[in-house]
């Protein structure tokens, strides 16, 4: 009976804007509660437990509770949603059919370890530090695009909603 079923060729996968508050109270959110993310960059548990160490650390070192999650916030909402805009770029780029783009994106991907040295290469309980290069933005690690029904380009729609945003 399954088999009688058609396959999607693709399976529906959704997002959320970035939430402008993580915390309410003596109450914070962490990981995909806070700062939900599609899995293209096999990011979701990494950035929980990143989150929680960083939380961990602002406990330990703040005088009050509204001071730590105030702190744990401020540092994890840039990381967090370049993350995000990264594995939102990458959904595109890994369901292209052959052709030009395909090719562009295979080429990328060569290169993929270096290129993805800000994500897998970050101290999270380092002094904290604001990705400015362009090179960091996710733009720049997706270079492929495609057209979307009004004419853009999702990468030009991601651009604009992550810079917005942060």
């Amino acid at each position: 009976m399954l088999t009688a079923v058609p396959q999607p060729p693709r399976w529906a996968l959704f997002t959320l804007p970035p939430l402008t508050r993580w915390s309410r109270g003596p109450v914070t959110l962490l990981g995909d509660a806070a700062h939900a993310m599609l899995p293209h960059q096999g990011q979701g548990a990494n950035q929980a437990i990143e989150d929680a160490a960083v939380l961990a650390a602002e406990l330990d070192r703040a005088t009050d509770l509204t001071t730590a999650l105030r702190r744990y916030h401020h540092q994890r909402r840039i990381r967090t949603r370049q993350v995000q805009a990264a594995s939102r770029a990458a959904s595109a780029a890994l369901h292209l059919p052959d052709g030009p783009a395909a090719r562009q994106r295979d080429a990328y991907l060569a290169r993929l370890p270096e290129r993805l040295a800000w994500i897998h290469g970050h101290d999270v309980l380092a002094q904290a530090t604001v990705l400015t290069s362009k090179a960091a933005w996710p733009e720049q690690a997706c270079p492929w695009t495609r057209s979307t029904p009004g004419g853009h380009h999702e990468s030009e729609i991601l651009v604009k909603h992550r810079r917005v945003q942060i």
